[in-house]
């Protein structure tokens, strides 16, 4: 945990979910843990950091009365992870836009929160945040916003990680034969930037409803709601923490029932992050080595005592 940081915190995020003629459909967003972070100690967090996410909580509160049905939400959990690859990928982005930033004078004391930030993938390249390189040299005049996931499109000034990395990163080969070129076997990954990893959690806010028979007019109910913490086996490296949630709602919305909305809370604990940039080499030259007076000492009376010796 960096300095002045002593506990793992929480941050939390709100969204309200409603039934949905398509309960395949999921309602989706993507959480920024930099900002999340800064926003709860009050400076800032930079984003070029890996993010260690030990455990997630969803639940679920109604919004207003009436509730029918009630809901149940499955929320799932997606992120790019810190790997050789990945994190090699985002070096390489980072030293361009630096060196465009000093050579058109755009960095220096004076520009405060302009740091090198990605969005998680070409469908939420709206994100205001996302920082642009010149894939074209400083005479292109359209910055390519950097994604993490997604392909590259020069028309829609796009520019991915995945895509870049992979394009100056050797395709493995298959072994062959030497003696006809056949295939002896195929390679077990097509690719070296590590696709997207998932994690789930869900929450019921339900409620049953029935008539009496005996009582018309008169109904028993009884509802049920359930969410607990989500205790990761390892903790989730989040590559710039972004974390895309997908929540999907049941039961459906009918044409008898009034539609249930609720609202989604989200509870993530951060455990600790770490810097993506690589760490600067130290010097080449050689330290000397200092001898103590005791071993200077200790070399002179051995000098002493072979010239009394002789």
């Amino acid at each position: 945990m960096p300095f002045g940081f002593p506990f793992m915190p929480l941050v939390h995020h709100e969204m309200t979910i409603s039934q949905s003629n398509n309960p395949a459909m999921p309602a989706s967003t993507v959480l920024h843990l930099d900002t999340m972070l800064s926003e709860l100690y009050g400076k800032s967090i930079r984003q070029g950091n890996t993010f260690n996410v030990k455990g997630v909580q969803v639940s679920l509160r109604p919004n207003g009365s009436g509730y029918d049905s009630g809901l149940a939400s499955t929320v799932r959990f997606s992120y790019a992870p810190t790997t050789k690859h990945s994190r090699k990928a985002w070096n390489h982005a980072f030293v361009q836009w630096a060196n465009q930033k000093k050579l058109a004078g755009r960095i220096g004391q004076n520009i405060n929160n302009d740091d090198f930030e990605t969005t998680y993938s070409t469908s939420y390249s709206g994100y205001t945040r996302t920082s642009g390189i010149n894939m074209g040299g400083m005479n292109d005049s359209d910055a390519d916003k950097v994604c993490i996931y997604g392909d590259s499109n020069e028309t829609s000034n796009l520019m991915t990680l995945e895509d870049m990395y992979e394009s100056f990163v050797p395709t493995p080969e298959p072994s062959r034969y030497h003696w006809n070129n056949g295939i002896i076997k195929a390679p077990k990954y097509s690719s070296h930037f590590p696709e997207e990893r998932r994690f789930a959690a869900s929450a019921t806010l339900s409620t049953s409803v029935s008539e009496a028979g005996e009582y018309p007019g008169v109904y028993l109910g009884g509802a049920t709601s359930q969410s607990g913490m989500v205790l990761l086996p390892e903790p989730a490296n989040v590559m710039c923490g972004h974390l895309e949630i997908d929540a999907w709602m049941i039961a459906d919305d009918t044409a008898t029932q009034v539609e249930d909305s609720a609202t989604l809370l989200i509870t993530i604990w951060v455990e600790s992050w770490k810097s993506l940039v690589y760490p600067r080499k130290r010097s080449g030259a050689k330290r000397t080595r200092k001898s103590s007076r005791k071993t200077k000492s200790g070399r002179n009376r051995s000098k002493t005592s072979r010239k009394s010796r002789r």
